[in-house]
């Protein structure tokens, strides 16, 4: 697997996505229910989904279905990627405080 025990995808709280399903065949199909079935409901709703991309590039049919948080990076002004990194931190912890608020963490820190 990915990791070296079972326990250590509790500590996850995050993917980037890169648009393509194969990237989650290692998955632990036990705890992302669905995934088997190429349903990535649950998963995205258990960790905080990003695809990052360029703006000029189209959004793959897959990752729109997703719910996942779309970053754009501007090709031609990368001084703007500091919008992106912002971005990326506020969804992260947004994502995180609500599953705080839930109380959706399996582990306590």
């Amino acid at each position: 697997g990915l990791f070296g025990s079972p326990d250590d995808w509790k500590r996850v709280c995050a993917v980037l996505v890169t648009g393509k399903k194969w990237q989650f065949k290692q998955f632990p199909k036990d705890q992302f229910k669905g995934l088997a079935e190429s349903n990535f409901s649950n998963l995205f709703s258990k960790l905080c989904g990003f695809y990052f991309h360029y703006t000029s590039d189209p959004v793959p049919k897959d990752v729109q279905q997703w719910n996942v948080k779309r970053i754009g990076i501007d090709k031609n002004n990368r001084h703007k990627d500091t919008i992106a990194f912002r971005d990326f931190w506020t969804k992260l912890d947004e994502f995180l405080a609500e599953k705080r608020k839930r109380g959706d963490f399996e582990i306590a820190y």
